[in-house]
């Protein structure tokens, strides 16, 4: 039930289309507890193993106590319960050499983890509200992921002032921006140059490109690739406009050379899936229970459903196709999996 993001009501009605008689929430209930205890316990123990992986990958020649690392962060309120206003929410910190949690809804500071460097998108009053309350010195990257949406953001802002300023004109700067930070990771001289190059490129101006530049290549028979007619843009007007917005990110080269991203918070949207916004469970531990869901399985796979039965007061045995269904779902990957690995575990194609 906590796995599939289902409640009660969603349990009974696929039993009754099924013809099995349907369960009384106070049982549904209890063992919803006696498993939910053990997946808390199960995805907690996992962050504490990726935490001690993403610090020994960290780690250098000193012997300091306290070693630095990367991590990414974001949250979310989930706005449910009367009136929407169910101050619930759920925060998770991602190592950026694991990819895994490595804690939510938690603080690490005792686990002789210091974070250094925090990914994270461009709001202020996040990184403000870290340096406000830790001495420890934190470096901000940007997510260039956020930062390429921020740019198309601004660009629609003033899309009705000018003319010239078409969808596929918006596509094609924000396609340049992302090649710009692509090609200089790293480098914030580099990221800095290839932005402030855009606006010039767009409008025939080639003096600051870079060897990527076609026109460089081949002044005669060039043309842009996702401008209107792959012809020079000539709106002046709109070109200082467009030098203003790519300087703000011009001068945030050194948050944005890194590369650093978040997505994999957002992917933990594992989470929506366990306990979805239409639904409140926000009032009882089953809403800690679903979280714990989503991040053992982003941390184990779905083999921590059968870890976590494996571990209950009551044994519950895991059958041989609840098995072969998880273990299914952790080999498989799309355009990766041989046929030999699907004969190993005996599943034809």
């Amino acid at each position: 039930m906590l796995h599939a993001g289902i409640g009660p009501t969603h349990v009974n009605e696929l039993l009754s289309s099924i013809n099995i008689p349907s369960l009384g929430e106070s049982t549904l209930k209890a063992r919803e507890r006696e498993v939910g205890l053990q997946v808390e316990k199960l995805a907690k123990e996992s962050c504490l193993k990726s935490l001690e992986s993403e610090r020994n990958m960290w780690k250098d020649d000193s012997e300091k106590e306290n070693v630095e690392i990367g991590a990414s962060y974001d949250m979310g309120w989930q706005k449910r319960g009367k009136a929407h206003n169910s101050l619930r929410g759920v925060g998770s910190m991602v190592g950026l050499k694991t990819g895994k949690v490595i804690c939510y809804g938690s603080s690490c500071g005792e686990k002789n983890a210091v974070v250094s460097v925090l990914v994270g998108d461009d709001d202020s009053s996040t990184i403000s509200k870290v340096r406000k309350n830790f001495e420890q010195e934190v470096e901000k990257w940007s997510d260039v992921v956020h930062a390429k949406r921020s740019l198309g953001s601004s660009l629609y802002s003033i899309k009705t002032q000018y003319k010239s300023l078409t969808d596929m004109v918006i596509q094609y700067f924000q396609r340049c921006f992302g090649y710009a930070l692509k090609q200089n990771k790293d480098n914030e001289e580099g990221v800095r140059n290839g932005l402030k190059s855009i606006v010039p490129h767009a409008y025939g101006d080639h003096s600051s490109c870079g060897d990527w530049c076609g026109y460089l290549k081949n002044p005669e028979s060039y043309k842009h690739r996702g401008l209107p007619h792959g012809k020079d843009l000539t709106d002046k007007s709109l070109r200082q406009s467009l030098e203003k917005i790519i300087a703000v990110y011009a001068s945030n080269a050194k948050k944005l050379a890194p590369l650093g991203s978040s997505q994999a918070n957002e992917a933990l949207n594992t989470i929506g899936s366990k306990a979805p916004k239409i639904r409140h469970y926000g009032s009882s531990e089953s809403n800690d229970f679903r979280v714990a869901c989503a991040v053992g399985q982003k941390n184990l796979g779905h083999s921590y459903v059968s870890q976590s039965i494996l571990h209950c007061t009551v044994y519950i045995t895991p059958v041989r196709v609840m098995g072969e269904e998880f273990t299914f779902c952790c080999v498989w990957k799309p355009n990766k999996t041989t046929y030999k690995e699907y004969k190993e575990f005996g599943l034809s194609v």
